[in-house]
């Protein structure tokens, strides 16, 4: 979670209840606008070399000095470059990446956060052995990343308050 507090109210308040709501709605909004940022700016980068080095991915057979026991053209890198003329990260035939394109953004009830959903069990599937886990590689953010996610989540709910009446 990105940011958490807490509104106390002590008392009668008038339209206490119309607040409640008008901030449920608005926490909401500024929720969805940080997943809508996420699937529209952040998860493509996820498909890139660059993303891949800034997330930390897991090198796999055939990236950066690691050819594999019957050599690069073999490797899965290899294969990939032959078959389909890419190495880009979490894609293979790219029908999976396809998939995560559908955009389906979810807030969770009274505001308390945000689910991007990824269509694509792909993600999911984990070779015998295999330390490498894809779906935690897609949803890793950096740093810098939350950072802007907390930014817009806080310009967003500023804006949605400031048209309370």
């Amino acid at each position: 979670m990105l940011c958490k507090f807490r509104i106390k109210y002590h008392g009668a308040m008038p339209g206490t209840r119309r607040f409640a709501a008008f901030l449920n709605r608005a926490k909401r909004g500024a929720w969805s606008d940080a997943g809508l940022f996420w699937h529209k700016k952040l998860r493509p980068k996820h498909f890139t070399n660059r993303g891949a080095t800034e997330y930390g991915y897991q090198p796999r057979e055939g990236e950066r000095n690691r050819p594999g026991r019957a050599g690069f053209k073999r490797s899965y890198t290899g294969r990939k470059l032959r078959q389909f003329g890419h190495t880009r990260p979490l894609e293979y035939t790219g029908h999976s990446r396809a998939l995560t394109r559908l955009r389906d953004v979810r807030t969770l009830t009274k505001g308390r956060g945000v689910r991007v959903v990824l269509h694509s069990p792909g993600y999911n599937r984990r070779a015998t052995g295999s330390s490498i886990r894809m779906a935690a590689e897609l949803t890793t953010i950096s740093e810098r990343e939350a950072n802007q996610i907390v930014r817009l989540w806080n310009r967003s709910l500023e804006r949605r308050l400031k048209r309370y009446k």
